[in-house]
């Protein structure tokens, strides 16, 4: 590939496109692991991220305003989200 169109997609955002889907990614993971009261250490544990990483994260995520309307329904447990529900049902 040559320089220039390494420059032209760079430029364009496209070049880093891969490494920001699995950003991407990973942050909707701590805060779906978030949303399900899992501790910081315990989401730092499972992204491989330090629990100041996740706290940053879910600091970003949890603004409500800026939140998809699914994932804000979520967040507001307006989803039927129950806290006491078995979450394995036997079946």
């Amino acid at each position: 590939m040559s320089k220039t169109t390494l420059d032209s997609l760079a430029s364009a955002g496209l070049l880093f496109l891969p490494a920001r889907i699995a950003k991407d990614a990973r942050n909707r993971r701590i805060f779906e692991l978030w949303l399900a009261c899992h501790t910081q250490q315990e989401i730092a544990e499972a992204v491989g991220l330090t629990e100041e990483g996740v706290r940053l994260v879910t600091q970003e995520t949890a603004s409500l305003p800026k939140l998809g309307k699914s994932d804000k329904a979520a967040a507001e447990h307006a989803t039927g989200f129950d806290p006491y529900a078995d979450p394995l049902p036997s079946g």
